[in-house]
């Protein structure tokens, strides 16, 4: 997702089916994974878009 930035069509694209099309069908972590390819979240990057 940072290459292509949250704003890019296949980065859309692929949120729409690795985790709104699942609804609550799969384990939510697992998703996220899916997803990212992070193991569990990480706020460093909000953190740093917000100045702190």
């Amino acid at each position: 997702m940072q290459k292509h930035g949250a704003l890019d069509s296949a980065v859309g694209q692929a949120f729409r089916d690795k985790i709104l099309s699942r609804g609550n069908t799969k384990d939510q972590m697992e998703m996220f994974t899916d997803f990212t390819g992070m193991e569990k979240p990480d706020a460093s990057g909000f953190l740093k878009a917000r100045g702190l």
